[in-house]
């Protein structure tokens, strides 16, 4: 998916199924007793190839902020969500 391109319903959109997708992710390490990780313990435990769970939380993670810093960066350039269209 090319971010840059999603129009602005689209974008919305996804970053909502992002959203959804993280808060899975935080249920699951809570659910598997690590609740009390912290995102850069979980980053090192997601280096390894074993560990699942730390891998999806921070790929779930990093495609919400992919999302959301695209919108960050719509919104400065021209205050909306449209994209923003190449010179």
């Amino acid at each position: 998916m090319q971010i840059a391109k999603l129009s602005a319903a689209k974008l919305e959109a996804a970053i909502e199924k992002a959203n959804s997708a993280e808060m899975f992710q935080v249920d699951a390490m809570i659910g598997a007793g690590r609740g009390n990780e912290r995102i850069s313990e979980i980053r090192v435990a997601a280096q390894n190839p074993s560990d699942l769970l730390a891998i999806a939380y921070c790929e779930a993670l990093n495609a919400g902020n992919a999302l959301r810093n695209e919108a960050e960066r719509r919104k400065r350039y021209h205050g909306s969500l449209k994209p923003v269209k190449a010179v």
